[in-house]
């Protein structure tokens, strides 16, 4: 990785945001396009999935479902062609 911010204080960084967005739109769908690590850290404290494990599953593009409340897992797409 490059730089010196850690996978936790970017997963943290993230989260806060994450959640920020998610409060103000609390009735509305939400949509967050972001680099691949960050989401894959997000998603793996939120659901308990093994982060790498995500990362190396994950295309260009690919993105990941989650159901509020709680951020329950819905669906993994791996890949979008």
């Amino acid at each position: 990785m490059f730089g010196e911010e850690t996978a936790e204080a970017a997963r943290a960084r993230f989260t806060g945001a994450v959640n920020g967005v998610l409060e103000r739109f609390q009735r509305e769908s939400v949509v967050v396009v972001a680099h691949g690590t960050v989401i894959c850290l997000f998603v793996a404290a939120a659901t308990g999935q093994a982060p790498l494990d995500l990362w190396l599953r994950l295309g260009l593009p690919a993105f990941v479902v989650l159901e509020r409340p709680g951020l329950r897992l819905e669906a993994i797409v791996e890949s979008v062609e």
